[in-house]
């Protein structure tokens, strides 16, 4: 079946890197407008995060002896600490790092390729019986099968309870060190506990995840990769699959590590997310960080040490020619086990996909034909409109001929 993409505009393409230069500046005013995070709002935030999640450990650790026990740090990750957070940050991700009573060294790690991407992991020998009370000893036990498998669903019902026992159901309102109040509702979402946090003027949500850290000594299984340069702790997190032996392995440190001191690759970054934000195409914000992820690994391999001192209105075009390759695929290959497809994992419809691939495929060729015809003007309206920083275009100014002015009326799409 022949795409609305590829029949009325082609596949796109992307140019040399002179021919984006009249892109540069609008995309710098995108950035003023709607990408850079204004520093006045995000030191209030950041500030009220830091002491609504300071009195929750605390509440926490009051409430319940095993939290208390094995809770060991907080480990802040996510868009907004690995600076790829756009205009607001009213989302945060923080892992809490739960110390089991184990000798880590004999923590029996498994990954059989059945679950690519997941670990499996068997404590039953690795269990310090002296370390901690019966209380916990126990807690810890009923964790795990009768093979000594830690099980993610008890996990996350064991912290379920703790949380709904000390902050409940409904909203609650805790009080700050600081002598200022908030309302706090809690939700779940996959493995995470989310905290919609009001302060009466701001709702902010802090994502709770209870996660196992290894060091850097530890290796995951062979199948995932590990690279010496790279290195750093990783952790498990009990994200909910079919077989609850599983733990979905995450490599925060190690990912910051490949993307740093890359120039402008947390800025195009940015520029992708914001941009899926204005069209409301649900691709998760982690799939656009595996596509930065490869291409970052890529510039190691292939040595390009100097690729992303681009234009920015290049590295623009081209990841957005990525997403789009990756759409029509129906691919993005997970970058620390190639085993596992994203997209497998995720309920996008094929009507979901297809949509999102034209919109992609139609943005690139709309901006290569405004550049070829050397109307900056309508160039810069048509950006400003994309992420709807103006008025929005009419369906018909979006066609690329006078002659498939009448096909695009009669498609009914958003903006494109």
């Amino acid at each position: 079946m022949t795409t609305i993409a590829e029949s009325q505009m082609g596949i796109p393409t992307v140019e040399s890197e002179d021919f984006y230069k009249d892109l540069d500046p609008i995309l710098d005013e995108i950035n003023r407008k709607c990408v850079k995070m204004d520093e006045d709002i995000k030191k209030k935030y950041v500030d009220i995060i830091n002491k609504v999640i300071e009195s929750v450990i605390k509440a926490l650790k009051s409430t319940d002896e095993v939290f208390e026990k094995l809770f060991s740090k907080l480990e802040y990750v996510g868009s907004y600490f690995d600076g790829l957070r756009v205009a607001k940050p009213t989302e945060f991700d923080l892992n809490l790092i739960m110390k089991l009573p184990c000798d880590y060294k004999k923590i029996v790690i498994e990954n059989n390729n059945v679950s690519a991407g997941f670990v499996k992991l068997n404590i039953l020998k690795a269990i310090q019986n002296n370390q901690q009370s019966e209380k916990v000893i126990g807690t810890v036990k009923k964790w795990c099968d009768v093979d000594g498998y830690l099980l993610e669903n008890r996990v996350r019902q064991w912290m379920e309870s703790v949380i709904t026992c000390c902050l409940g159901h409904a909203t609650t309102t805790l009080s700050l060190a600081s002598g200022e109040t908030v309302n706090i509702r809690v939700r779940k979402a996959g493995p995470a506990f989310t905290l919609n946090v009001n302060t009466g003027s701001d709702n902010i949500d802090v994502d709770l995840v209870f996660t196992i850290q290894f060091p850097e000594s530890i290796h995951p299984p062979s199948s995932i990769r590990w690279n010496k340069d790279l290195a750093a702790s990783w952790v498990v997190v009990p994200k909910p699959t079919n077989d609850p032996r599983f733990w979905r392995v995450s490599f925060n440190y190690s990912e910051r590590k490949l993307t740093q001191n890359q120039y402008k690759l947390k800025l195009i970054n940015r520029f992708l997310k914001a941009l899926r934000d204005a069209r409301d195409l649900p691709i998760p914000s982690y799939f656009i960080k595996t596509l930065f992820l490869w291409e970052a690994h890529n510039c190691t391999m292939y040595n390009k040490p100097r690729f992303w001192e681009k234009r920015q209105g290049y590295l623009f075009i081209y990841m957005m020619n990525e997403l789009y390759s990756n759409l029509k695929a129906r691919k993005i290959l997970y970058y620390w086990h190639k085993g596992l497809n994203l997209f497998d994992k995720n309920k996008f419809t094929p009507d979901h996909a297809l949509n999102m691939e034209n919109q992609i495929s139609r943005i690139i060729s709309k901006i290569n034909d405004l550049i070829r015809k050397k109307d900056k003007e309508r160039l810069r309206n048509y950006i400003l409109a994309l992420f709807r920083i103006s008025e929005e275009l009419a369906i018909a100014d979006l066609s690329l001929e006078d002659t498939t002015k009448q096909n695009e009326q009669n498609i009914s799409c958003s903006l494109s």
